[in-house]
C-alpha cells in the first residue's frame, strides 16, 4: 500500500439475535477482506450501554491486531504509513448497522465519536420497544451517515425512520415495502448495500488524497 492510501474496513454491527449466515449483512462481510463483526456477549440481551461498549472493544481490539502489509508484518493501525508520519491515519472504518445494531451505532458515535469515518444504518428498530428513554439518542452523529428504511417495518414506522434520520443528519433513503430489510422479507444478498459501501469509499479515499497528497520526491543534482 502506497504512503498516501487509505485502507477502508467495515465493522458489522448486526441487531437483535445476530446476523446468520443468510443475512444481506453477512453476505457484505464475505464480499469484504479485512471486516470485523462486532462480538456482543449477548445477542438476546438488547443493553444499549453493553453493547456500545462491544463496539468500542472490538474497534480497539481490530486496530492493534498485527496485518500484513506488502512483504513485512506490522501493528494495525497505519502501521507503515504512521512510521512515515504518525499524524496521518492510513484507514478508515465504515459502520454497517442493522436494528437494534443501529441505536448501538448512533449511541457510541454520540457518547465517543471515535473510531468510525462512516455508518449506513438500515431498518434500526424504535427506541421505545427497548425502553431507552425519550431523546436519548436524538443528538447528531459526528459522521456522514444514510438511513435506509421500510414503509413496512414491524420494528419502526417510516415517519420514526424519518425522525431519527433527520435528528441523526442522516441521509434517508426509502427501501419501499421492504418489511425489516432481512432475509424473512427476501433481503440476503443486497447489491445496494455494497453499492452504497463501494461510493463511501469512493468519496473517504478521495478526500483523504485531497488532504493528504501524495508526497513527490525530488532530486537535486550538483551542477
Amino acid at each position: 500500500m502506497a504512503w498516501s492510501e487509505l485502507h477502508t474496513r467495515l465493522l458489522i454491527m448486526p441487531g437483535l439475535h445476530g446476523s446468520g449466515p443468510e443475512h444481506w449483512q453477512s453476505w457484505l462481510e464475505r464480499q469484504h477482506p479485512g471486516a470485523v463483526r462486532v462480538r456482543v456477549p449477548n445477542w438476546s440481551a438488547p443493553h444499549l450501554d453493553d453493547w456500545v461498549e462491544a463496539i468500542d472493544r472490538t474497534l480497539t481490539e481490530s486496530q492493534a491486531r498485527p496485518v500484513s502489509v506488502g512483504p513485512c508484518t506490522v501493528a494495525e493501525p497505519s502501521a507503515r504509513v504512521r512510521l512515515l508520519n504518525p499524524e496521518r491515519p492510513a484507514e478508515a472504518w465504515i459502520a454497517v448497522g442493522h436494528s437494534f445494531g443501529c441505536l448501538a451505532l448512533a449511541r457510541y458515535l454520540q457518547q465517543r465519536g471515535r473510531g468510525l469515518q462512516a455508518a449506513l444504518l438500515v431498518a434500526p428498530a424504535n427506541p421505545d420497544r427497548f425502553q431507552i428513554p425519550e431523546g436519548q439518542l436524538d443528538r447528531g452523529l459526528p459522521c456522514p451517515s444514510t438511513l435506509i428504511y421500510s414503509r413496512s417495518d414491524p420494528w419502526m414506522s417510516a415517519s420514526d425512520a424519518r425522525y431519527y434520520g433527520q435528528r441523526w443528519g442522516s441521509q434517508l433513503v426509502d427501501a419501499g415495502e421492504a418489511g425489516h430489510i432481512n432475509p424473512e422479507s427476501g433481503y440476503g444478498p443486497w447489491p445496494l448495500a455494497r453499492q452504497w459501501i463501494n461510493q463511501m469509499t469512493q468519496t473517504l479515499e478521495a478526500e483523504h488524497q485531497r488532504v493528504h497528497p501524495p508526497r513527490v520526491n525530488t532530486l537535486r543534482f550538483a551542477t
